[in-house]
């Protein structure tokens, strides 16, 4: 997920330069720079979730449940805001001993019936939790419930009957714990299943959801989309959008020669427009498969559609969502589609194993723009893009974000540790340990434990306190004072002498390699060293080639470090 900084002044000046773009007073491909997305993540209190909350939210009795398959069949009413669903689910007790059926469904929501493999049964609907009374068990079983009624809008956009234009737009963004507020599931991350959808609406109206389109077909004015996914999703990716989308096509060919249909569902107004802003998608996908490993959906599609949230995009899987204001025809907003491309490998196909490995999603995915630019405009443009992304002001650990789950801390400082793990293990290290990561749990999910095993294992280094210190207890961002002075021996040879001190708040200490870099009137004189910090007060004296006139503290920006010359020593 994509969001944008500070709404008001944002879209004030949004519509200011779109203004200037449309008269032909500014273009460039990459407006980014001016309104750039990776310095947009604002932290918005998300006081509807806490990590705390999923063992509230999850029965015990829900994670004895494996949903195979979700049959979902929705009647859309937009006049009316309202939906009649019929929903089957298909799946297994993990424990033979289990007798009790509860997941997850908003009790706003009528139901009118509940099927137990096919003979009526009874039920109970209570806040988020709907149990259902077993007949007889089988090793595989059916539960089908119908129900109708208006979804709760809650959180980003949980469920939303919306218009604009004078023109009906649904739509929903069901991340974190919301795919519950529109159809009854196991709203757990760690259980994944395919799913069919069948999505009715007027014959005006195109529907659309995650995999590829089965069938079409129509019936007294109305028509239904039949969408169908085989490979296993998380509930919170699973998407509807319904419009009366203009629709277009590319295509991304995979290494093996595969085509992939990419699909595009625009509203009508912006059809030129999303031409030109869509067209780098099959590049975008290349890349992206060139750096973690072949796009893994590419026996299904890649999808974008226009919806209503503006404040940025959502990664269904699939087919991801982005808010219209983020349609200008100018490319402004090429980095919003890296992102959400690349969370179809970080969060769709490997999925993080609790709220709290967020970070994997979001850091990833964030750390995924600067990748691309890195391919597309070469390492200047990694580096830029991480300097707009660096910030000290990052509270608290990365692995507790609280309710915080959409915080600049999971995305920014997310991105700025697998900067770092580049840094401290290099380039040919990080890059299988991407590969290795995505061929061991495609279509799982992970932990940041899980994560750092093979990390570890890649790299052949104990990275436990890399991982402490940036991830699991670290909680601020570390300032370095240093000072430092050149002497010289009996022996006319001169040697830099460094003193460096960490300030910041708390106890942690930071280990890290730095590289110094000696400056001098000549730039072609100028050459580097790589120090290993491994105290809060660090004391180094080192041999140089001649006298220096000054010195640079990690000149490239590998480091999430502030370092203060103090310009002085005593």
């Amino acid at each position: 997920m994509e969001f944008m900084k500070k709404n008001i002044l944002y879209f004030s000046l949004f519509f200011f330069v779109s203004s200037l773009v449309v008269s032909g007073g500014l273009f460039t491909s990459k407006i980014n720079s001016m309104i750039s997305n990776r310095d947009s993540y604002h932290d918005i209190n998300q006081a509807w979730f806490s990590g705390d909350d999923e063992d509230i939210y999850n029965s015990p009795e829900q994670k004895l449940i494996d949903v195979l398959h979700y049959t979902i069949k929705l009647d859309l009413f937009p006049e009316q805001k309202r939906l009649k669903g019929d929903v089957t689910l298909q799946f297994v007790f993990t424990d033979s001993h289990q007798k009790i059926f509860k997941i997850n469904f908003y009790d706003n929501m009528r139901i009118h019936k509940v099927l137990w493999n096919g003979s009526a049964t009874n039920y109970s609907n209570y806040k988020t939790s709907l149990t259902v009374e077993p007949k007889v068990i089988n090793d595989t079983n059916y539960v089908e419930i119908f129900y109708e009624g208006r979804p709760k809008n809650l959180g980003l956009s949980s469920f939303v009957f919306g218009e604009i234009n004078g023109k009906s737009l649904i739509y929903n963004i069901s991340e974190p714990t919301y795919a519950s507020t529109w159809f009854p599931c196991n709203d757990i991350l760690t259980d994944k299943a395919s799913f069919d959808f069948y999505l009715t609406n007027t014959s005006s109206q195109v529907s659309v959801s995650n995999g590829s389109l089965i069938e079409k077909f129509d019936n007294s004015g109305r028509t239904t989309y039949h969408w169908r996914t085989n490979y296993e999703l998380p509930t919170y990716t699973a998407a509807i959008y319904s419009s009366d989308y203009k629709t277009f096509a590319d295509k991304y060919v995979t290494a093996s020669g595969d085509t992939v249909p990419i699909q595009y569902y625009v509203l009508p107004n912006h059809f030129e427009d999303a031409k030109i802003d869509f067209e780098e998608h099959p590049k975008i996908l290349k890349v992206l498969s060139q750096l973690f490993g072949e796009y893994p959906f590419a026996k299904e599609k890649y999808g974008v559609a226009e919806f209503l949230w503006q404040s940025g995009a959502m990664e269904n899987a699939t087919i991801t969502g982005i808010g219209s204001n983020f349609v200008t025809g100018a490319k402004m907003f090429t980095d919003i589609y890296v992102h959400e491309a690349s969370h179809q490998w970080w969060g769709n196909c490997v999925s993080p194993a609790t709220w709290k490995d967020i970070w994997l999603n979001e850091g990833f995915a964030t750390y995924s723009e600067s990748l691309y630019d890195e391919v597309v405009f070469g390492k200047d443009a990694l580096f830029s893009n991480m300097r707009k992304n660096f910030r000290t002001d990052f509270n608290g650990t990365l692995y507790e974000p609280g309710n915080n789950l959409f915080s600049s801390k999971v995305y920014q400082k997310g991105a700025w540790i697998l900067h770092m793990l580049r840094w401290e293990v290099g380039d040919e290290n990080f890059f299988a340990i991407l590969h290795q990561y995505f061929d061991l749990y495609k279509f799982k999910n992970a932990s940041t434990d899980d994560f750092k095993k093979v990390c570890d294992e890649v790299s052949k280094k104990d990275l436990t306190k890399f991982f402490d210190q940036w991830i699991y207890k670290g909680d601020n961002v570390p300032v370095v004072n240093y000072r430092w002075k050149t002497k010289q021996d009996e022996d006319s040879i001169y040697y830099l002498v460094l003193d460096l001190k960490q300030v910041q708040k708390g106890d942690m200490e930071y280990h890290f390699p730095v590289e110094v870099k000696f400056l001098y009137d000549n730039p072609e004189d100028n050459y580097s060293e790589i120090i290993q910090v491994d105290e809060k007060h660090f004391e180094k004296t080192i041999k140089l080639k001649k006298k220096m006139n000054s010195i640079a503290f990690d000149p490239q920006g590998w480091l999430l470090v502030e370092f203060n010359d103090f310009n002085s020593y005593e």
